[in-house]
C-alpha cells in the first residue's frame, strides 16, 4: 500500500477535519505571491492524486455493490420461480434491500463515496486558489506600474 491510500485509510479526509484542511489549504499570504504561486503544482498534484485514489476505490465498491445487487435479484428470482410466481422488480429490490451484506456494502460504498467527494471539493478550492493567486498577482503588477 502507498501512502496515498494509506492516507485514505486513516480517516483524515472526512467532514470532521474537511474545514481545518480547506482553511489551510487556500490560505494565502497576500506578501509572498510568488512563493505561494510555487507551491500550487505540488498541491494539486497531491490532491489531484489522493482524488484519483478515491475515485478509484469508488468506482470499484459502486461495481461490487451492482454485481452483489444483481447477484440477489437472480436469486429472488430463481427462489420466486421455484414456488411458480414470477418476481417483480419491487420484490427483487425488497430482498436486496434485505439483505444485511447488502447494507453494509451499501454503506462502505456511502462512505467511500463521500471521501472522493471531499477531495474533488478540495482539488476545485486548489483551481480557485490557483485562479485567486494570479489575479492577486496581475492587481500587484498593476499597482508596481502605477507608483513606478
Amino acid at each position: 500500500m502507498n501512502n496515498f491510500e494509506e492516507l485514505l485509510d486513516e480517516g483524515i479526509f472526512d467532514w470532521d477535519n474537511f474545514p481545518a484542511i480547506a482553511e489551510a489549504l487556500v490560505r494565502v499570504d497576500k506578501h509572498s505571491l510568488t512563493s505561494e504561486m510555487l507551491q500550487l503544482p505540488a498541491q494539486y498534484a497531491y490532491y489531484h492524486t489522493l482524488m484519483v485514489k478515491a475515485q478509484a476505490r469508488s468506482d470499484s465498491a459502486e461495481g461490487s455493490l451492482d454485481k452483489y445487487r444483481a447477484t440477489k435479484s437472480k436469486e429472488c428470482q430463481d427462489v420466486l420461480a421455484s414456488s411458480g410466481k414470477k418476481a417483480t422488480a419491487k420484490d427483487m429490490e425488497n430482498y436486496v434491500n434485505s439483505s444485511a451484506t447488502y447494507r453494509e456494502k451499501y454503506e462502505d460504498f456511502i462512505k467511500i463515496k463521500e471521501k472522493y467527494l471531499t477531495l474533488k471539493g478540495l482539488v476545485q478550492a486548489v483551481g480557485i486558489k490557483r485562479d485567486m493567486l494570479i489575479q492577486l498577482s496581475s492587481n500587484e503588477r498593476a499597482e508596481t506600474k502605477l507608483y513606478n
